[in-house]
């Protein structure tokens, strides 16, 4: 916890970005304050793999001023001619705290057109959920020293996986085929 003055209390908020099939990328922001009614917390753009989708995550509040929104947004990049669209990668958005805890996040919301192709000109609404927790819980996790993670996972490849059971001299034989992505024999 960094103190400027008794009212000034600077927040550290982790986007940590995982991928399945890669290691986990993690973007620490500093940030001066939670997020406000009008000005969302927003992470740094991250793209899934090199020549991916391109993604920001946000913290929002609630206009009543108590609950947290967690959501993923779908921006526009030179890669989205070559993607395939609309989005339908699995992913899981979630709110952790270095303690363990995930905060399970009810009411999600995904609109359809969340998931086309944006357009510079036209942005693609958030997708997440609306109430993930309470302000105050953030502000006791945040303050307290533990850190507030916002995670988001995507499957970027699932992976196909064949097995097969034959008879080969009298025995009963079991093979198993796993494809591990992105691996090619040259």
């Amino acid at each position: 916890m960094d103190r400027y003055s008794r009212h000034q209390t600077r927040c550290r908020l982790a986007f940590t970005v995982g991928h399945t099939h890669s290691l986990m990328d993690q973007l620490l922001d500093v940030i001066d304050t939670l997020p406000s009614r009008h000005s969302p917390v927003t992470s740094e753009p991250f793209q899934l793999d090199s020549d991916g989708y391109l993604l920001q995550l946000q913290l929002t509040l609630a206009p009543e001023g108590r609950e947290v929104g967690l959501f993923v947004k779908l921006l526009s990049s030179p890669h989205d001619s070559a993607l395939p669209w609309p989005f339908t990668l699995p992913f899981e958005l979630a709110l952790l705290d270095r303690r363990g805890g995930v905060d399970p996040g009810a009411g999600g919301t995904c609109p359809q057109v969340a998931f086309r192709k944006p357009h510079p000109d036209r942005p693609n609404p958030p997708c997440g959920f609306r109430k993930i927790g309470t302000l105050a819980a953030l502000r006791s996790r945040a303050f307290n020293g533990s850190g507030v993670v916002a995670r988001f996972t995507a499957v970027l490849d699932r992976a196909p996986q064949k097995a097969t059971v034959t008879v080969k001299d009298q025995y009963l034989v079991a093979k198993y085929v796993w494809r591990i992505p992105h691996i090619e024999r040259k």
